[in-house]
């Protein structure tokens, strides 16, 4: 839509919807004088039946009712042309003013003159102008009075006898009658006039405000309609008010249907009163604030097999959506107007967690390229060792040399060792290189870290408040924590400290946020970067492949937790590990996710 024609178009409704009222007032007017007519004919024929009241010469009967008959099929005609075409709608306006002011004038005549009482029906018609016509229909008939009444007055003079005593008295009478008369129309004009312009304007005003009203309107609506985050509009006690095409496709359903639930029947987590501080007691649970007042979470929809979409060099879950929601007040106008509703907005960020499932490969691959490298260098060692012990073995039993057994012993323990090098270097790169799926369960952690203390003689001091349950894989969780047990016994630490508390994390979701500390000698002053520590292959130890902290944080990430390293004041190291406190729905997004990652490993993307 071109914004530039909204006013143009805008005036053209208006001076449309203009011409439709002036037909529909017109038309109503018509009506209005046809019965006005009868029913003032009936007065007179009643008035004169009944003689309470004589109007009107016997003799003059005939004439009069011509005039109501000739008035009557006027406005008939009038009525029936206007019905036909509104063209001509402004000319027929002024013809039947003419001729109601004909009629009249030709009623007051046959009634009395000046004296008539019918003379008000002038006021009628000056009333009736101002509505039809307004100003220039109130001014119209004012003149025709004043052609009518200097006419009336004209004839009255002339029927005064001037020989008698009183014919000035009598003259002076029908001018001032006549100007009194001509002075009150003006009057009554002026006013109406001034009245029905502004009217029209008011209406003008109005019909331009509607037709831009209705121009936004549909404006809005297009917008709505055309935007592809989903929209909905609903009040506090989560009725759904308005939708739009992109949250039909989301969740598949019709506006219809929609329209016909509550919010809640599509989110459980929501309260049923919508109100910040039902939705803040549920903050632990679902949902996260953001600073500007927006509450986000994330949904999981499916597709329905009509409203499937494929997606552009993907086959990959089709039938499934992850729709990020934010949901936030909607305030009305007035300062203090209660809340006019909520607005939920529905992303589909299903192509943004594709594109990092991808990317995520890509980053691996490249690790895995970087880790295969350094295996490469690595294994050369070993082998140049075994390849000289075993050369020397053949030497020695070539030339029948065996009187110094030790020196055997040796070279064999020597091979046997880097064999063994070689084989933890192979199983530490297949670890890194592809992980176990993890399987998580409820588990405690402190019976877990209480079987690890056991297992060697070092001390692991246990400061869990409490106890702590964490949804994740045990064996994987033991497998972490133990390989930092071992680092901080191996920097000469001689205790360790478990520590947990409880955090919110994205989402809503509440995670266990694990510290391991050690009094060890901690990190050396060259290394600027800690994240350096996670790197393949890099180790501060004389011994060690350096694959064991990249081990623990993928094992980690495969729980959907994390792991940093923190310098501890006052010598030593920390490490922060985060692990779920429980299932959610994140969990089930985390493992479409890995869906969609092994997807991708095993090729099945195009």
């Amino acid at each position: 839509m071109n914004h530039s024609s909204l006013p143009h178009q805008a005036s053209l409704e208006s001076l449309d919807d203009s011409l439709i009222a002036m037909k529909q007032r017109l038309t109503w007017l018509m009506l209005f004088r046809v019965f006005l007519s009868v029913g003032i004919g009936l007065s007179f024929v009643f008035l004169q039946a009944t003689s309470l009241r004589s109007l009107y010469p016997s003799d003059s009967l005939p004439t009069i009712i011509s005039v109501f008959v000739g008035v009557y099929v006027c406005n008939l005609f009038y009525l029936f042309s206007l019905s036909r075409s509104s063209r001509y709608a402004t000319l027929l306006a002024y013809a039947q003013l003419f001729t109601d002011c004909l009629g009249s004038a030709l009623l007051i005549f046959l009634t009395g003159g000046m004296e008539s009482p019918l003379i008000f029906l002038f006021a009628l018609h000056v009333l009736m102008g101002a509505i039809s016509l307004y100003r220039a229909g109130a001014w119209f008939v004012v003149i025709l009075a004043m052609g009518a009444f200097s006419l009336l007055c004209a004839h009255e003079i002339s029927l005064i006898d001037f020989d008698r005593g009183t014919a000035f008295r009598t003259l002076k009478y029908i001018l001032i009658n006549g100007l009194y008369q001509l002075g009150l129309l003006s009057f009554i004009a002026a006013l109406t006039g001034y009245l029905s312009e502004q009217s029209r304007l008011a209406h003008l005003r109005l019909s331009f405000a509607s037709a831009d009203m209705k121009t936004l309107r549909r404006l809005n609506e297009h917008l709505l309609m055309s935007v592809h985050n989903g929209i909905i509009y609903l009040n506090h006690r989560g009725h759904i008010l308005i939708v739009n095409q992109a949250t039909e496709r989301f969740l598949s359903l019709s506006a219809k249907e929609l329209l016909q639930m509550k919010i809640q029947d599509i989110f459980p987590q929501l309260p049923s009163l919508i109100l910040h501080e039902s939705l803040e007691s549920q903050l632990s649970e679902h949902f996260i604030l953001s600073d500007t007042g927006v509450y986000s979470w994330e949904y999981l929809s499916l597709r329905s097999a009509s409203s499937r979409e494929p997606l552009a060099g993907d086959t990959l879950s089709n039938d499934r959506v992850i729709l990020d929601c934010m949901l936030s007040e909607v305030i009305g106008s007035h300062q203090h107007s209660i809340n006019s509703g909520w607005l939920i907005i529905l992303q589909d960020v299903t192509m943004r967690r594709r594109l990092e499932a991808k990317m995520s490969k890509r980053e691996r691959l490249a690790s895995l390229g970087e880790v295969a490298a350094q295996i490469a260098h690595e294994v050369r060692n070993p082998l140049a060792a075994m390849v000289s012990s075993l050369e020397l073995l053949r030497h020695r039993s070539e030339s029948n040399i065996s009187d110094d057994r030790s020196l055997d012993h040796r070279l064999i323990n020597i091979v046997e060792r880097e064999t063994q090098r070689i084989n933890t270097l192979i199983e530490s790169f297949l670890n890194f290189s592809r992980p176990p799926k993890p399987h998580p369960t409820l588990f405690s952690l402190n019976r877990l870290i209480t079987d690890l203390s056991l297992i060697k003689s070092q001390r692991v001091i246990n400061r869990l408040q409490g106890e702590v349950e964490v949804f994740a894989d045990a064996d994987q969780v033991r497998q972490i924590l133990w390989n930092l047990f071992n680092n901080a016994w191996e920097a000469e630490s001689e205790e360790v400290e478990v520590s947990a508390r409880l955090i919110q994390q994205t989402l809503g979701r509440e995670e266990w946020e694990i510290m391991i500390e050690d009094q060890g000698i901690g990190f050396s002053d060259s290394l600027g970067d800690l994240e350096e520590l996670f790197r393949p292959f890099y180790t501060e130890k004389e011994s060690g492949t350096g694959i064991g902290l990249s081990l623990c944080r993928a094992l980690t990430e495969l729980q959907g937790g994390s792991l940093e390293a923190q310098r501890r004041k006052g010598g030593g190291a920390i490490f922060v590990l985060t692990l779920p406190m429980k299932e959610s729905e994140l969990e089930v997004i985390t493992t479409m996710e890995s869906t969609l990652t092994d997807n991708i490993s095993n090729g099945r993307d195009r």
